[in-house]
Parts: C-alpha cells; sequence; structure tokens
C-alpha cells in the first residue's frame, strides 16, 4: 500500500509506536509522517507511505495550516507547560472575563510573532532535544536560541468558565499551544498550563475523515487520481474489475481535466492489495502522475460502479 493516510492519534499512543504500529499492520517499509504530537494529545496525524509520498510531506512540515482545540487551565501553572509536568497552583485571586481573555489574545498573541519553545520539547540543539537537556544549566537560553516566528491566523473561543478555557487555534507550523497557554496565562496574571489538546486539522486534511486504531478492523476507503494518458483506454473498467476482484464498492469516474478518479470501499487488506494493482493500468494507458488518500468512510456504497 502506498498513498497518504490520516489516522486519529489517541491520547497516550506516541508518534514513534504509531508509526511502528502502522509498519506492522500495513506491512510497509517507508513510512513517515508529518507533525509531531506530544503523548498527553490527540487527533490527527498525516501519515506518508511510500517513497512517493514520503518525500511529499516536507511542505506539510514547513508550510502548513494547523488547527487545534486546546483546554487551558488558568490559575495554575506547569514546568513542562502540559499537563505532564509539576503542576503548581499560583495561588491568584484574579478570575478573568470573557472579555479580558479576548483581549489579552487580540492584543498580544494574535497574529505574526516571535515564540520561544517550551524547554521541554522536540526541538532540536546540537543534535540533542531539548527535553532531554532541560535540567541542566542553559536550557532556557538553549530554547531562546531556537526562537522563530510563528503565527496565530484566528481564534475561536469555544468555552470558558474559569479556570477553564476551551479555544480553537488556528496557527502556523511550528507553532507551540503550551507556550500559548503559558503565554496567556502570563499575560492574564493568573499563569495557566495546556491541560488538554487535539488537532483536528492539517491544511485541508480533517481529524472528521481521520482512521482511529478499531476502524482498520472495519470498511476503510481510498480515494485516487490517476493523470496522463487514462481516458478512452479502458481504464475505469479496468478498475471496475480490479475493485470487483478484491470485493470493494465505490465508484469511477472521468473528469473534466483529462484524469480518472475513484472511491474504493474495503477491509483494510481488500483496499491494499486493489492499490498494488491499480497502477499501471491497461497496456494502453500512461500513468504520468497519481495520488492515493486512505481515510474513514462516511457513506458506503453497495456496489461498484462506472460513472
Amino acid at each position: 500500500m502506498e498513498g497518504i493516510f490520516l489516522f486519529n492519534k489517541p491520547i497516550g499512543w506516541t508518534n514513534k509506536s504509531i508509526v511502528g504500529a502502522l509498519k506492522r499492520i500495513l506491512q510497509v517499509g517507508k513510512l513517515g509522517h508529518a507533525g509531531t504530537l506530544d503523548p498527553f494529545a490527540e487527533g490527527l496525524m498525516v501519515v506518508a507511505i511510500g517513497r512517493k509520498f514520503t518525500r511529499g510531506l516536507h511542505n506539510l512540515l514547513t508550510d502548513s495550516t494547523k488547527e487545534y482545540i486546546a483546554t487551558i487551565e488558568l490559575g495554575k501553572t506547569s514546568d513542562t507547560f502540559d499537563n505532564t509536568g509539576t503542576i503548581t497552583n499560583t495561588g491568584s485571586d484574579t478570575q478573568p472575563s470573557m472579555e479580558d481573555v479576548r483581549h489579552m489574545i487580540e492584543t498580544h498573541l494574535l497574529g505574526e510573532r516571535t515564540q520561544i519553545p517550551p524547554i521541554y520539547s522536540a526541538k532540536k540543539f546540537a543534535g540533542k532535544r531539548l527535553r532531554d537537556i532541560a535540567t541542566k544549566e542553559g536550557a532556557h537560553e538553549l530554547a531562546a536560541s531556537r526562537a522563530k516566528q510563528v503565527t496565530l491566523y484566528d481564534y475561536d473561543i469555544i468555552s470558558y468558565s474559569y479556570p477553564l478555557l476551551t479555544v480553537r487555534l488556528s496557527v502556523s507550523s511550528g507553532y507551540y499551544i503550551r507556550t500559548f497557554g503559558n503565554d496567556l496565562g502570563r499575560l492574564l496574571g493568573t499563569g495557566a498550563y495546556l491541560a488538554g489538546l487535539k488537532r483536528t486539522r492539517i491544511n485541508g486534511y480533517s481529524a472528521e475523515n481521520a482512521l482511529a486504531p478499531d476502524d482498520l478492523e472495519h470498511t476503510i476507503q481510498a480515494q485516487g487520481l490517476l493523470f496522463g494518458a487514462v481516458q478512452g483506454v479502458g481504464y475505469r473498467y479496468s478498475i471496475k474489475n480490479l475493485a470487483e476482484r478484491y470485493h470493494c464498492t465505490g465508484y469511477v469516474h472521468n473528469l473534466p481535466d483529462g484524469s480518472v478518479s475513484f472511491l474504493v470501499q474495503g477491509t483494510l487488506r481488500d483496499v491494499s492489495s486493489f492499490l498494488q494493482f491499480v497502477l499501471p493500468g491497461p497496456f494502453t494507458s500512461r500513468v504520468e502522475d497519481h495520488s492515493f488518500l486512505i481515510t474513514k468512510p462516511h457513506e458506503l456504497f453497495p456496489e461498484f460502479s462506472v460513472q
């Protein structure tokens, strides 16, 4: 199997454990992912399978817009800025209003700014992660040396009842939500830490379409685009025959730009087999490029049709 695979990371899983599990389940060697999620966080991971798709991860890693839902607890701080560290009650009597929260975000945090990564982070210095040297002298200075320009594009307060604030944040690559929570608490005079985090979107990819671990035991979906000399050569009926051979449902149709689009649904094993043999197609065809996206289906098709 190859393609872009949308995975919904559960709380407690590490990125390394997910990559290892998917390699075993999918029986693939080359696999990468865009954007690290800490073990305490959940949500969307974009996983690339196969050399063609892992090479394309660079743009997602360096030039993407990500969306998160963050739960921030005011009145307490954490040495890691999140719920995995030592939590300290600040003893603050201040209970900021909704207007106070909005004012601080819009005045000091919205837009482009220089952000210093947390000292407990995966950011590297001299080949070592900051979290591995966080207890050593000079760790704060090292973190400051890794400051970078990041952007908070937009925000939306989902709920606020002191001390808990739940907010949706749209940010640039490299933005630390933990630092946002810590900075907001400092600005409000209460202290704060990140109590929970869910990533809901990376560019056009949504967590709503992502596969949870249990979903891999049921019906999954693959969408594909084939470019080149693929119309008028019997490719659609070749795809239909292949889908039926592997007990997949869905559809295939020609697009106005000359490409062929298909959607197949079936078990992980059947969809994987379909994708393995859908290229190169009929001997009269010539596929110049292709894309595969593996997701969770929202509508199940009873049969496979040519449209």
